[in-house]
């Protein structure tokens, strides 16, 4: 059965329709007692629900990666995110590997509108993010600003950000199921999939799963198999829903991603380490280092 709240979401999508007062009356007495159990909303509607939870304002992210390599032993790189939203962060990752004595390394990337800039060997190399970019799908903050990260993981294609039509009468209400839509679990909760069906004896494809009751975002499947799942929400301060612990996984690899602590900061607390130059000049002992490690290398490689 439906729940509770894709009911009142239901409700909600009706009336921000825009439609005359009389024609929203006739809607609400007509479509509702009869259909609203077997009710879907539009895809854009339950995104636009879920990243309503995704905070305001600027925050510092502290957590830890847990790396099991296949060959060597465990490590933990220590993350520190300052966000501002998901078009604008800095990712400062420290280690210290085993047998490294007291020495730190350290990795920094500036996030900036799409593309990524790190200090490698004291220059500053500038890209695209990869398409396997994790971070931004958590701290979207609109609709169209998730569309825009599946769009750019190939999640998505781009007309999934097409207006929706303008609604003047009930006869131009769209009944016709979405293909890219419909509910399924994940670890036993339902949830909204956005994503085309995989077909039965073929590869998986990219996927989205929303929670159906909390609307938080569950798991995400990219184009390349990989695959991040998200567990145990908190919620923080201005209205941010967390995961405090997320896995990554892909070719057999598994990294447990542990939410530490999350404080709310004030915009101009991290706004001069958000530039992209700010990563130019960090110094010799700052300048972009991974441990030699395989499995890190490839995470931050794909994933970061």
């Amino acid at each position: 059965m439906i729940s509770r709240n894709a009911v009142l979401l239901f409700l909600g999508s009706i009336f921000q329709l825009a439609l005359p007062v009389a024609l929203q009356v006739a809607l609400q007495a007509a479509v509702i007692p009869s259909s609203a159990l077997g009710y879907i909303p539009h895809r854009q509607t339950i995104v636009g629900r879920m990243v309503r939870s995704h905070g305001k304002g600027a925050f510092i992210i502290e957590q830890d990666v847990l790396f099991h390599p296949t060959n060597g032993e465990p490590l933990i790189v220590h993350e520190r995110w300052a966000v501002s939203s998901a078009e604008s962060m800095r990712l400062t990752a420290t280690a210290t590997p085993a047998g490294k004595g007291s020495e730190q390394l350290r990795y920094d990337i500036v996030y900036r509108n799409g593309k990524r800039s790190v200090n490698e060997g004291g220059s500053v190399r500038s890209g695209s993010v990869g398409e396997d970019f994790i971070e931004g799908f958590f701290h979207a903050r609109t609709t169209r600003g998730f569309y825009a990260e599946m769009i750019s993981a190939h999640i998505a294609d781009p007309d999934a950000l097409r207006e929706r039509p303008k609604i003047k009468k009930i006869e131009e209400v769209d009944h016709s199921p979405d293909e890219q839509l419909r509910l399924g679990r994940e670890a036993g909760t339902v949830a909204w999939i956005l994503g085309a069906p995989s077909p039965t004896d073929g590869p998986l494809n990219p996927e989205i799963w929303i929670d159906q009751d909390e609307f938080n975002l569950r798991k995400i499947r990219f184009p390349s198999a990989a695959e991040v799942t998200a567990d145990r929400y908190s919620v923080y301060a201005r209205t941010l829903h967390l995961p405090r612990e997320r896995t990554v996984s892909w070719n057999g690899n598994s990294v447990l991603i542990r939410v530490s602590s999350v404080r709310a900061v004030t915009p101009a607390q991290i706004a001069s380490t958000l530039e992209p130059a700010s990563v130019a000049n960090l110094g010799k002992t700052k300048i972009a280092k991974l441990p030699d490690v395989d499995q890190v290398k490839e995470f931050y490689a794909r994933f970061r």
